[in-house]
């Protein structure tokens, strides 16, 4: 009786693991990457975290929250001409 068992769920199992997420598609930048492609842009966000570009160039983000889920990437702020 067991390894009548076996023969039905092993096949189960293995054809479980073969359905895993599949890998998020690549939507464009890094959120990191977004300010550096986007010169204009003094803060952005993906609706989870915050980055904003200083005077000198350098990008600071903030830290996501555990259950965030982020968003399309966003200019906030555009630098005046």
């Amino acid at each position: 009786m067991v390894s009548r068992l076996a023969l039905i769920l092993v096949p189960l199992v293995a054809a479980a693991s073969l359905h895993a997420e599949p890998a998020l598609p690549d939507d464009g930048p890094s959120l990191h990457a977004y300010g550096t492609i986007n010169a204009t842009c003094r803060q952005w966000t993906d609706s989870c975290r915050v980055c904003t570009k200083g005077d000198d160039g350098d990008i600071v983000c903030s830290t996501a929250g555990i259950a965030c889920q982020p968003g399309a990437i966003t200019c906030t702020d555009k630098k005046s001409k």
